[in-house]
């Protein structure tokens, strides 16, 4: 199973594909998410609101039997400040390039072992693809997860500074603050 089958498995935004469907030079797939796929976009994402969602993908053949999917993901979303925890509102948008080779082919892209039975990783070279299976493929949820790979960690609201509160003790909780009492110490 890959990372992508397991948002597949749960993912709110669905568009399935017929992968024999794909012509030579590729297929175009808009997707909006309605009403209901917004507010469980949001209860998946774990954030306040998201209020637009949209991607347009290509899925062109790749390889021999694989598929490129290449486009951009979009969307306007609510999210709670890390500092204030007010209402920030963000956008997203993330372009879409992922490899995809049939789960059948996945031996082939086994990580090859050198004379020390060590991994060796070109950091120049190609990364390994996913992987799907079966006759269709879910560009709805390859969407999501470049949606939720673009959402801000850390939103914060603009203006909003974290300032620590002031702490009468805080020269006593200084770790220095013990060495310099047993140093007074006789």
């Amino acid at each position: 199973m890959t990372a992508t089958d397991e948002i597949e498995d749960v993912t709110p935004v669905r568009r399935n594909i017929i992968l024999a469907d794909v012509p030579n030079d590729g297929r175009h797939v808009k997707v909006v998410a309605t009403e209901d796929e917004l507010a469980e976009l949001a209860e998946f994402a774990d954030i306040e609101a998201v209020t637009r969602f949209a991607a347009e993908v290509d899925v062109r053949p790749w390889g021999k039997h694989g598929f490129l999917v290449t486009g951009k993901v979009v969307a306007d979303v609510v999210q709670t400040c890390v500092v204030s925890l007010e209402p920030v509102q963000n956008s997203v948008a993330e372009e879409i390039e992922v490899r995809l080779a049939p789960a059948s082919d996945a031996e082939r892209y086994k990580p090859k072992l050198n004379a020390d039975g060590e991994v060796e990783i070109d950091p120049e070279g190609e990364d390994v693809p996913d992987f799907f299976d079966g006759p269709m493929l879910d560009v709805g949820a390859i969407a999501v997860e470049f949606f939720v790979l673009g959402l801000d960690p850390y939103p914060r609201k603009p203006g909003v500074v974290f300032e620590p509160p002031d702490d009468p003790n805080a020269a006593s909780l200084s770790p220095f603050a013990k060495l310099v009492a047993l140093k007074r110490d006789p």
